[in-house]
């Protein structure tokens, strides 16, 4: 833009010197001492000229300051718009961290809940048991058989797992998926055990939820790391909590 104004004004001083240069030849013979001292540029077009250069001093000047301006409108855009998107990045990453922990808080209490009832499962058989040693023919066989059905069924209740599972799965989305993936010859059971160590229970509890002997338990642990191939120096709850 600033060259071809630049252009412009060349042009149009051609344009004048053009216009005058008959009338300067045409007073080249005559005496000049006798012409005014101050004679084209005081003329019309003379004033013309400056008016011409004067506006197109101010419009230059107001372009390049509108140039100036638009361009820190357009970085302070720019500028607001990336904090903005940094603004809801880190709002999302909130968002995510604290869904995560939510998740995790309820996958401890479901944890804790399944520790809780498996303990109490145990103790209440282990309860009817003594009873049934201490009455001996006295406790009538079929409601010792009713109740010790109905504890141990409860015990093996698949909907507890299921419960577990699912929150287990919202906090760790793909812990069971990629553990199977790397480890295809992992059996469900195994990926129980899997998750119950990940939760950091003890060999105690881990008994306690699955219904087992806590001497079971330490037998799949070590079939687990024979089956992941880990060395001896190797914790397994710090492989798979890291896993």
């Amino acid at each position: 833009m600033i060259f071809k104004c630049h252009l412009t004004i060349k042009r149009f001083i051609l344009f004048l010197f053009l216009f005058i240069s008959p009338c300067l030849s045409a007073a080249a013979g005559s005496d000049f001492s006798q012409l005014p001292v101050s004679s084209w540029y005081n003329s019309l077009w003379a004033y013309a000229v400056y008016l011409f250069l004067i506006w197109l001093i101010i419009f230059l000047t107001m372009r390049i300051h509108l140039r100036n301006q638009q361009r820190r409108i357009r970085k302070q855009k720019e500028a607001d718009r990336h904090a903005e998107e940094v603004r809801l990045q880190e709002m999302r990453q909130e968002m995510l961290e604290q869904e995560l922990k939510n998740k995790t808080h309820e996958l401890m209490l479901q944890t804790s809940l399944l520790v809780r009832k498996s303990r109490i499962m145990h103790e209440l058989l282990e309860e009817l048991e003594n009873q049934k040693e201490t009455m001996g023919e006295r406790y009538p066989n079929k409601l010792y058989r009713r109740m010790k059905n109905m504890i141990e069924g409860s015990l093996n209740d698949q909907n507890d797992w299921l419960a577990f599972e699912t929150y287990f799965n919202n906090a760790h989305h793909d812990f069971i998926q990629r553990l199977q993936q790397q480890y295809d010859e992992l059996t469900p059971a195994d990926i129980r055990i899997c998750c119950l160590i990940r939760m950091n229970l003890s060999t105690k509890e881990i008994a306690s939820v699955l219904n087992i002997s806590v001497r079971a338990v330490e037998l799949r642990r070590y079939r687990l790391r024979k089956r992941m191939n880990l060395d001896g120096d190797v914790s397994l709850p710090d492989y798979l909590i890291g896993f």
